[in-house]
C-alpha cells in the first residue's frame, strides 16, 4: 500500500500507522476484494475499497481523526 499525504501532520500518529497496517492485513485476507479506481482529469486517482476493510478495529483507531459535521 502506498500513501501520499501532503497536509496536516508532520509525522503520522501511531494509531494511523496501525490502522493502515490493519487495512493491508484485511485486504490480504480478502483476495476477491472489490476495488474500483477512477482517474480525475487533473491526474488525481480515487480508489474505492470494499467496506469490509474498515473493520471495528480500524474504525476505532481512526475515530479521533474523522471530521465531524458541526451544526
Amino acid at each position: 500500500m502506498e500513501i501520499v499525504y501532503t497536509a496536516g501532520f508532520e509525522l503520522f500518529p501511531d494509531k494511523i500507522k496501525v490502522a493502515c497496517a490493519q487495512l493491508v492485513k484485511n485486504a490480504q485476507a480478502t483476495p476477491a476484494l472489490n476495488v474500483k479506481k477512477n482517474v480525475v482529469p487533473d491526474g488525481m486517482q480515487l480508489w474505492y475499497f470494499s467496506d469490509s476493510l474498515l473493520d471495528a478495529t480500524v474504525q476505532e483507531l481512526l475515530a479521533p481523526f474523522v471530521a465531524q459535521r458541526v451544526g
